[in-house]
């Protein structure tokens, strides 16, 4: 038998070894076998991924980092490096730096075992952040070398009877108005009418009640000092409707529900124009709405604008990790997903809310991506991507679907941080817990969901990504090993480079030493000079010497793409061909600006020499590549393409003379 095939695509991307049976699904003919250190696109194609380029060393080379957006608009967005206890800016792949140039630095309240349960919203020039151990704080940009990192300065924080309310009487001095002064006597028994009250006995007002805040006679009011065991004063909050006394069980005294000895909210995002915070290590299962268009007031009332404060009630414990909205509210648990709503597209308010529990799946503590209509996020177990949509204008108004299904061995032992980029190719990213980053091209329009693996000489250890003018950055903090020393960098993903940890340079007049590359002393590097390849140098002083003088150089680590192709399946009418003795007699892959690849070990010639082409660097071919192979096979029949070198590569099919033999 004997028949010409096309793979035509690479939109299923590297496949689970578990789906190498299942030759009967569109995947299977769409997919390979491994992607590594290339991305597949919507279009079709697998290319070499982009290489990094050097930003600065993170403060501690051996303590982690995390990278966190801050973005005010697409020409304003800065990377912010997390580190212990400090934090540092980037903008445009660069460090900002003081007038001495030193690194523009402010104080943080994380330590390094505190990062990665920050989350974080932003609303203009302000962002917040929360930790379930952290005070929440707010950050602003206040100038280009002037940000403010500080806790949240609350007007009102949500609060609760925390501790015992006297048994006493209380009587208050005046019933109104809000910002008034008012006095709150406690007596044992009801007073009369009139100045004179009962005598006074047993435990009442303590020093601890300042900042508390009394419920009595439907209005509220904030403790500003203790006079006496007796008298407190403090601020109307709201108009009291009486100055009679109140009998013990009618008042409460109550305290925040957010301190050092209860917790503080860890999840946190920005919904119709309050904002919302929830799962606090006492109150796991709590959220807590700000009033409306008031982010720090948590004033509870009953006015629609009024703040909210509701518990989330399952049938089990489902602390609350992440807050994500859609056209709705979602709150993402270890347990299951719980959409939030008022119903009829109203909006939420303290009378007007409903929670519904569509999904079982649960999540873990890496911030979830919204992705179009769809939230990503990580399930409990770190190893699953699940996509959860929410449509309530469709018959089937919730799902969720499980985008690791076709390739659960990719995020290995488990993910530690995500990130997505929108443009000008729509790719998660994700970090593993052994420092591969792992990518998913995703186009739900085109039925592109294709993963692949990223390796670099080190680890990988958190990703993050902005809008820029054009584009968006994608910044990942890298773990290397540098003149046997341990070293952090920040780098940023660059579609013109080939090589990692890159610098770039250029000479009018042309250069044999280049310096610059202290951060990769002692290591051995790829050179692509004026386009050409060069052999590997070590860095020595930071320095490298070509043998020639060239204008435009890159420097960087060094690392390969390839592409393992899947055994064909050819349907005939005596059945399949996987067990028959078999042989690719003929490849032809179809390039786009690609030189300097291998099929199965074997240089493709790309170059056509010619006059004086042997003095330039090879032209990139586009086009059909014949290439033979021989042999005949039992098993698998795969292609392992390759590129070894810092050049472009660009695969978009592979045509193939596939001939089968039962003998």
């Amino acid at each position: 038998m004997r028949a010409n095939l096309i793979k035509t695509n690479f939109t299923a991307g590297e496949i689970s070894p578990r789906l190498m049976g299942r030759v009967d699904i569109t995947r299977y003919a769409n997919g390979a076998k491994v992607i590594e250190n290339a991305v597949c696109v919507v279009q079709g194609g697998v290319m070499r991924r982009p290489g990094t380029r050097f930003a600065a060393a993170a403060k501690f080379g051996d303590r982690k980092a995390r990278l966190i957006p801050y973005v005010f608009n697409r020409s304003q967005s800065y990377m912010l490096e997390f580190g212990d206890r400090y934090m540092r800016v980037y903008q445009d792949g660069q460090q900002l730096v003081n007038g001495d140039g030193t690194p523009y630095e402010i104080a943080s309240p994380y330590s390094v075992d505190q990062l990665p349960a920050i989350n974080y919203v932003q609303g203009a020039d302000t962002m917040f952040l929360v930790n379930q151990d952290v005070k929440p704080h707010r950050l602003q940009r206040r100038g280009q070398l002037d940000w403010v990192l500080e806790p949240a300065p609350f007007i009102v924080e949500p609060f609760d009877e925390i501790r015992d309310t006297p048994d006493k009487w209380c009587k208050p001095s005046v019933k109104e108005f809000v910002g008034s002064e008012i006095t709150l006597t406690l007596s044992d028994a009801e007073p009369p009418e009139g100045d004179d009250l009962p005598p006074f006995t047993g435990d009442g007002w303590v020093p601890e009640d300042v900042g508390s805040y009394v419920r009595i006679n439907s209005g509220l009011v904030l403790i500003n000092s203790v006079t006496s065991a007796q008298v407190a004063v403090g601020t109307i909050r709201t108009d009291l409707s009486a100055t009679q006394a109140a009998s013990p069980g009618a008042w409460t005294r109550e305290d925040t529900v957010w301190s050092d000895e209860f917790g503080y909210p860890g999840a946190v995002t920005l919904y119709q124009q309050r904002l919302v915070l929830a799962g606090s290590t006492k109150y796991p299962q709590a959220i807590w709405f700000s009033e409306t268009g008031v982010y720090l007031s948590f004033e509870l009332g009953t006015d629609d604008d009024d703040a909210i404060s509701f518990t989330l009630s399952s049938d089990q414990l489902n602390p609350i990790v992440h807050l994500a909205q859609m056209n709705t509210l979602i709150a993402l648990t270890f347990g299951g997903e719980f959409t939030i709503t008022a119903g009829n597209d109203a909006a939420i308010t303290p009378t007007n809310i409903s929670v519904k529990n569509p999904s079982p799946y649960g999540c873990n503590n890496i911030r979830p991506v919204r992705v179009g209509t769809e939230i990503m996020f990580i399930q409990r177990a770190g190893k699953k991507l699940y996509a959860v949509a929410y449509d309530p204008d469709s018959f089937v108004s919730y799902s969720a679907n499980d985008m690791t299904v076709l390739a659960e061995h990719i995020t290995g032992t488990g993910v530690l941080d995500m990130a997505y980029q929108q443009q000008p190719d729509a790719f998660i990213w994700l970090v593993r817990n052994d420092g591969v980053l792992i990518s998913l091209a995703i186009d739900r329009a085109q039925d592109v969901i294709a993963w692949s693996r990223q390796t670099t000489e080190g680890a990988f250890e958190s990703v993050a990504s902005i809008p820029t003018e054009n584009n968006d950055a994608v910044y990942v903090l890298v773990r290397r090993e540098v003149n046997g020393q341990a070293v952090r960098y920040v780098e940023v993903l660059d579609p013109d480079l080939r090589t990692d940890s890159a610098t770039t340079g250029e000479a009018e007049d042309g250069a044999q030493v280049w310096d610059g590359l202290d951060h990769m002393e002692g290591m051995e590097i790829d050179i692509v000079a004026d386009g050409s390849v060069m052999p590997q140098r070590v860095v020595s002083s930071g320095q490298i010497t070509l043998p020639r003088k060239a204008k435009k150089v890159e420097f960087g680590l060094h690392f390969e793409t390839t592409i393992q192709t899947l055994t064909p399946e050819v349907a005939t009418s005596e059945g399949t061909t996987q067990n028959a003795k078999k042989r690719t007699s003929e490849v032809t892959m179809r390039f786009l600006d690609t030189t300097g690849a291998t099929c199965n070990g074997q240089v493709i010639p790309f170059r056509t020499f010619g006059p004086k082409i042997l003095n330039q660097p090879a032209p990139l071919f586009t086009g059909d590549h014949f290439f033979g192979k021989l042999g005949w096979e039992r098993g698998e029949d795969s292609l392992i393409i390759q590129q070894p070198q810092p050049l472009p590569f660009h695969l978009l099919a592979i045509m193939i003379t596939f001939t089968a033999n039962a003998g």
